[in-house]
Order: C-alpha cells, then sequence, then structure tokens
C-alpha cells in the first residue's frame, strides 16, 4: 500500500476520515499539503524520503526550510552514513559569501525551528555550484556518493 501524509485543516476533516488532530493518511505516492481553497499540493515524491533512524525524512521540506535563509541559493539534502548510521546532510550554494560557520548555525537553527528533530540536517558543506543531470535538475544521487 502506498500512503502519504497531509495536514488537514480541522474544517475539512470529514468524519470517519481517518483524521487526527490535522493529519490525514490518504492513498498516494508524494508527501503533500492542503493548501487554502481545499487544494492539495504535492511537496515531493515518495521516492525521495529518506529513512532516519526509522522516521520518514522529505529532503524537499528540508531543502524549502534552508532555502529560506537569504544567503542560500540553492540546497539539496541527502542521506549520508557515518559508522554505519544514517544522518542527514545538505549541500548549499550561497549568493552571498557568509562565513561556514555562520551558514551551518543558521541552518541548524531554521531546521530545528520548523522541522521535526529527524529533519535537521547533521551535516552542511556548502558548494560553489550544484551538480546537474541531463535535464538540468540538481544531480542528488551525484551528492549522495561525496
Amino acid at each position: 500500500e502506498r500512503r502519504f501524509v497531509a495536514s488537514v485543516p480541522a474544517s475539512l476533516a470529514q468524519p470517519g476520515s481517518g483524521a487526527q488532530g490535522e493529519e490525514v493518511i490518504l492513498q498516494g505516492a508524494a508527501d503533500c499539503t492542503f493548501v487554502e481553497g481545499g487544494f492539495l499540493h504535492i511537496v515531493d515524491r515518495k521516492k525521495r524520503s529518506l529513512k532516519i533512524a526509522a522516521v520518514n525524512v522529505f529532503p524537499a521540506q528540508v531543502e524549502n526550510c534552508v532555502k529560506k535563509l537569504s544567503f542560500v541559493d540553492e540546497a539539496c539534502a541527502v542521506r549520508c552514513t557515518v559508522n554505519d548510521k544514517p544522518y542527514l546532510k545538505v549541500f548549499v550554494t550561497l549568493n552571498t559569501p557568509t562565513p561556514l560557520d555562520v551558514v551551518k548555525k543558521s541552518v541548524e537553527d531554521i531546521c530545528s525551528a520548523n522541522l521535526i528533530r529527524y529533519s535537521v540536517p547533521r551535516f552542511v558543506e556548502v558548494l560553489d555550484k550544484m551538480p546537474r543531470t541531463d535535464f538540468g535538475k540538481i544531480d542528488y544521487v551525484s551528492l549522495e556518493k561525496r
């Protein structure tokens, strides 16, 4: 069975729909949220979910959070392994020169304030530019291998 969790305003949750608080499980293969007007906003494909400590982490949520920092141009979150333990690593490119310690602290702070703890990157690496696929998308597979 393919499922995803979507945030649903309590006013939209129908009795018997499976809603618990403001979340409901729906059939599908993506991470999504309901937005104003009851429309479904797809955040990321299930394929890009990562398991960190047996918890699903969606890289697009992490990337969107990190990109809210004014000095971050692009971000790509990937799973990395240290001593057989999975961790989250985020690669960023900057639009303004910023000291690495400021980048790391800012990423940790914004993610800690807005995401579950498993979605807070343990490692941050600054790149001059993101690797790209032939289609021009960020090549997260090559970043996972770094």
